[in-house]
């Protein structure tokens, strides 16, 4: 690894590589980084507390998102997982619940499909089913993971 040669402050990197670094990285090396930004993949609420005990000096940044709508922060984490939220008046994020065609808003609390509207001047895009799904909260979503199936969806061509 680079951190064998250079001197590094930050990673910035996806879980899976992260959990190596964790792993094989001495010591020293670890207690060195000083900041973690997650990104790319889902994370389990037991990894982030692995990788905040393995680089116990650094500041740890989970974010959740994409090209499109940009990245949600982090908001909390605890036993029950990683809350994202946006405070952007041009990024909407809602959860809902999909049955055919029809698309229903979930509950605060409950499970369901991530479907994101981005409103500005370069660019506005309604309704956009991500491939996700996550609970909702109160100002974003928690826990989101890729669906466990994806069927695509013939939509108009």
């Amino acid at each position: 690894a680079i951190l064998n040669y250079q001197h590094i402050d930050v990673i910035f990197s996806t879980p899976p590589v992260v959990h190596m670094l964790a792993e094989e990285l001495p010591e020293e090396k670890r207690h060195a980084i000083r900041g973690v930004h997650y990104g790319g993949v889902a994370m389990s609420y037991a990894d982030y507390r692995l990788f905040h005990n393995a680089f116990p000096n650094a500041v740890h940044l989970s974010g959740y998102g994409n090209s499109l709508f940009g990245v949600f922060i982090e908001d909390s984490f605890d036993e029950s997982g990683i809350a994202y939220c946006t405070d952007s008046e041009r990024v909407e994020v809602q959860v809902v619940h999909q049955e055919g065609s029809q698309l229903e808003q979930c509950a605060i609390g409950e499970q369901g499909r991530v479907m994101m509207s981005r409103f500005d001047e370069s660019f506005l895009i309604l309704n956009m089913l991500e491939r996700d799904t996550a609970v909702k909260t109160g100002n974003g979503i928690k826990n989101p993971t890729p669906l466990s199936k994806f069927k695509p969806v013939k939509v108009l061509y």
